[in-house]
């Protein structure tokens, strides 16, 4: 198989005739997050169609300008210069903010390994703003606009690149039901397009275990506990707990381009 930036994107209604497979040829279908290869005579069943981009088109051409469309719920392909390939999921969108993608990480991060109450102290913000963003292509980086966020009340907030989502912006910021242990970041006053589709009905008991939010894995967000020590995530059962930051969790982390 050729280097990663041969796959193809395959993009459309999903009722489509089916497309045909080039032989040895990867092939990543953008409306179930799978992703193929070509063998001889094969068609990807109700594929989307018609053929897109490679990686590298995809993204070149993301941005305010490019003839890339993207749509709340989009699932793409990021290649690191490492050779690792993340799946990437658009979040949010507006015309002044442009596109905010979510990426979950291949492996687990602790919050920080220190006493600390602002996120851009965190060993996962220096993290991410380092190691994990040198490993982007350069034409993905460049497009990626820094954003100030915080991690609660208190923190006046960082300019990063790369961060953790925040309850608010995952749950709403009116949300009645966070627990009184979840320091509220009011820097935080938009939730994602995407989390308000999907746990709309749901307002009432978004905070409990919600099926829609279950994971293999508890993941961090941003948002600070009442306990010194603690910060909050998001657990496996889809919902909001809290705990030590120098345990090891997932981490799903954003970026927005403009």
């Amino acid at each position: 198989m050729a280097g990663n930036n041969s796959i193809q994107f395959l993009r459309g209604s999903g009722n489509s005739s089916n497309a045909t497979l080039i032989p040895g040829q990867p092939y990543y279908d953008m409306q179930n997050n799978n992703l193929y290869i070509g063998g001889a005579g094969n068609t990807v069943i109700n594929a989307a169609t018609p053929i897109g981009p490679n990686i590298q088109t995809y993204w070149e051409n993301a941005g305010s300008g490019g003839g890339t469309v993207i749509r709340v719920g989009d699932r793409a392909l990021i290649e690191l210069k490492d050779g690792r390939v993340l799946p990437a999921l658009c979040v949010d969108l507006s015309y002044s903010s442009g596109t905010t993608w979510q990426v979950s990480w291949l492996g687990t991060l602790q919050m920080s390994d220190s006493l600390t109450t602002t996120w851009g102290a965190t060993d996962l913000c220096k993290i991410l703003n380092s190691d994990v963003l040198d490993l982007f292509p350069k034409y993905l980086s460049d497009k990626i606009t820094s954003v100030t966020k915080s991690s609660g009340d208190g923190d006046a907030g960082i300019s990063c690149k790369l961060w953790v989502p925040s309850a608010e912006e995952i749950w709403g910021k009116d949300n009645a039901t966070f627990p009184s242990w979840l320091v509220k970041d009011s820097n935080s006053i938009f939730q994602f397009v995407y989390y308000r589709w999907l746990l709309e009905g749901d307002e009432t008991s978004t905070i409990q275990a919600n099926p829609r939010l279950k994971s293999s894995v508890n993941s961090w967000i941003r948002n600070r506990h009442t306990s010194n020590l603690d910060w909050c995530y998001l657990d496996y059962n889809g919902s909001l707990s809290g705990g030590d930051a120098s345990y090891p969790h997932g981490v799903i982390f954003c970026f927005t381009l403009k």
